[in-house]
């Protein structure tokens, strides 16, 4: 236990019967969600092989149907697995709202992320890359800082807390450019060298100022394309 503090009561006191809860409620919509699919199939008859979400709902039951039956035991998955499958099928809630009228800006907002996933894609690369190549230049301009003995042994540990190894110098540098800057660059400013001021201002300006800027431009450009050019939406405006 990591002991934190106020939450050292047990769950089963802090919310009684809650297991008891959601175990009924897990039943009754499993039981209605295997109802659906055996009239969906019985609907759909031999079109429902070629239908891809009578598959994905046969895996759900399926998932449902070895975890109630306790089949785990056998089958060697996770039950957390089970769960999580389940939640594929709230992806088809967007099916509907889509062809739905009253929720045109929510269809905008979807067929906008689908239309800007190229975008998207080439703008994570750009900016992991240029982090990474940042990242790997502060971890060598610090490393002789931290195995430096002559300094404080809490300052060292400070430094290596952000840029002693890759993985803390990457999370720095997003750190850096998406999140809270000042507290790292105040680590460097007073425990390193005042010279490193200019250099995260200009890293704060370029990186977190510019670059994202730039990015968050592009989608804002992308959303208003595919709002303009999508048929459907024009369809529904000439509509209204």
């Amino acid at each position: 236990a990591i002991q934190f503090p106020n939450y050292d009561l047990p769950g089963a006191r802090v919310w009684p019967g809650a297991a008891e809860v959601f175990n009924t409620a897990e039943i009754i919509f499993g039981i209605l969600l295997l109802f659906e699919f055996l009239l969906k199939v019985a609907h759909l008859k031999t079109a429902a092989i070629r239908d891809a979400w009578v598959w994905i709902d046969a895996a759900i039951v399926l998932a449902w149907g070895i975890e109630r039956l306790e089949i785990l035991e056998v089958v060697p998955i996770d039950p957390l697995l089970l769960r999580l499958a389940r939640l594929v099928r709230v992806t088809r809630i967007i099916r509907v709202v889509r062809r739905m009228q009253g929720f045109d800006a929510l269809y905008i907002l979807t067929t906008s992320l689908q239309g800007s996933l190229n975008v998207l894609c080439w703008s994570l690369i750009l900016l992991f890359l240029t982090q990474v190549m940042v990242a790997f230049l502060m971890n060598n301009l610090l490393v002789p800082v931290i195995q430096d003995e002559t300094r404080d042994l809490e300052t060292r540990r400070l430094i290596f807390t952000y840029f002693g190894t890759c993985s803390r110098s990457i999370l720095s540098m997003f750190e850096l450019t998406l999140g809270n800057w000042p507290p790292v660059a105040r680590v460097l400013q007073e425990q390193v060298s005042e010279w490193y001021t200019p250099l995260m201002i200009l890293h704060k300006l370029t990186m977190g100022f510019a670059l994202i800027g730039v990015v968050n431009g592009v989608f804002m450009q992308e959303t208003f394309k595919v709002a303009s050019s999508d048929d459907t939406i024009m369809l529904r405006q000439m509509e209204h």
